[in-house]
């Protein structure tokens, strides 16, 4: 299980008992009921709150005074601010040192917020908020693989912060069908004025990830066309690693507005757009598993790549594994299942009646026999092309220039 948090200024919290199955624990927070590894998604905001007095955590904890007052001195040193509200999240945990329960292996994700809090602002949109929260989970939910011996996230809602909230499990329910895991939300309901109850207040459980509104990409495209072979091409030769945009601000003192925290590159709102987050996200997990197999091209691992098709469209996996025993039981036969050498006006019909092709394409599972060709020796499927007018009606069909990479495969 991961245990996710949204967080706002926990300053002004005040101790309570918490009741879950977990146990029992007096706390600021509901953290501490967490038996595994924790995530807190908190705003930059946090360390402009002001200083609180009373029955709240700022009055009772000392770390929790030096925190806020280290913070405020770093920023006005100019140091970077993802890093100082990191770091100063991580201090007010050890003011969770005097609950009932130590808390261990959290990791903390500061994310710019939007409008302006305590006479400071960012200049970021609430899509880029989103892409940029989307890549951050990503990176830390998709471990080596898969979320190994993890397919469980929990969504604590209870000290969220109005719209950190919405975004987070939005994020989560597609980020949760892509990585194959059930996400719950939890939140801790009031019995008494001091005392509450951890109850689950929503559960999703989905099975597919929706593609639809995806910058289409080449690997995008391969698993829309139920492609296999293509999207094997595209992972093995010209894959990018999926990194974060590096969101850096600068700060600006303005009489008039306060204070500023202007981008350095302007550019990397485009970059943390959600549809191209996204189809970065989905390439870089499916390409993942791809090279995983020693020979992806060999018949016996493209049945296991087709488990990848299932997480987007249920019937992908059962199309693909069909033509792909078409095509092993044809050679038993005795027919041949290779690439025919066939009159150039053959291609010139099929690119004349592209989308009829296209569609044959998506039926067949990329399998056509105009491309294809099967080595019953090694067991391997891959595509064969010798003219260079089917080559280019195969880039009209997936719309990318999968031809070069073929050509290149064979050197």
């Amino acid at each position: 299980m991961v245990y996710i948090a949204t967080w706002g200024d926990p300053l002004g919290w005040s101790i309570a008992e918490y009741n879950s199955d977990q146990g029992k624990i007096r706390c600021w927070t509901t953290l501490p009921l967490s038996k595994d590894r924790s995530i807190l998604i908190v705003f930059y905001s946090a360390i402009f709150a002001k200083p609180r007095e009373g029955n709240v955590l700022y009055s009772f904890c000392h770390e929790a005074k030096e925190a806020l007052s280290k913070a405020n001195e770093r920023v006005k040193k100019g140091d970077y601010i993802r890093d100082v509200v990191r770091d100063y999240f991580y201090d007010l945990l050890k003011c969770l040192n005097n609950c009932d329960k130590l808390v261990s292996n959290v990791e903390v994700i500061p994310i710019p917020n939007l409008g302006k809090v305590g006479g400071v602002s960012f200049e970021i949109t609430a899509e880029a908020m989103r892409g940029l929260l989307y890549a951050e989970l990503y990176k830390r939910l998709k471990g080596e693989n898969e979320i190994v011996g993890e397919n469980e996230i929990v969504l604590d809602i209870t000290h969220g912060i109005n719209y950190l909230t919405a975004i987070t499990l939005n994020v989560l329910q597609q980020l949760s069908a892509l990585l194959g895991a059930k996400l719950r939300v939890t939140n801790a309901v009031p019995i008494t004025q001091t005392e509450f109850e951890i109850e689950t207040v929503a559960k999703f459980n989905k099975d597919s990830f929706n593609l639809q509104d995806l910058k289409n990409t080449g690997v995008i495209n391969s698993i829309k066309l139920n492609a296999p072979l293509p999207l094997i091409y595209l992972c093995r030769r010209n894959r990018r690693k999926f990194e974060i945009p590096e969101v850096k601000f600068i700060r600006e003192d303005t009489k008039s507005q306060g204070i500023l925290f202007s981008l350095k590159d302007k550019r990397v709102l485009r970059e943390l757009e959600e549809s191209v987050i996204l189809s970065r996200i989905v390439e870089d997990y499916v390409c993942d598993r791809i090279n995983t197999y020693d020979d992806p091209f060999k018949v016996k691992k493209l049945h296991e790549i087709t488990k990848l098709f299932e997480r987007f469209y249920s019937i992908s996996k059962s199309l693909i594994i069909n033509e792909l025993n078409n095509i092993t039981n044809k050679k038993k036969s005795g027919m041949v299942y290779e690439i025919l050498a066939q009159p150039r006006e053959d291609c010139n019909s099929m690119m004349k009646s592209i989308d009829q092709t296209r569609r044959n394409f998506i039926a067949h599972g990329g399998f056509l026999k105009e491309f294809t060709y099967y080595d019953n020796e090694m067991d391997s499927i891959y595509y064969k092309i010798n003219d260079e007018c089917y080559g280019n009606v195969l880039n009209k069909i997936l719309r990318f220039n999968i031809y070069e990479l073929i050509k290149e495969n064979k050197k």
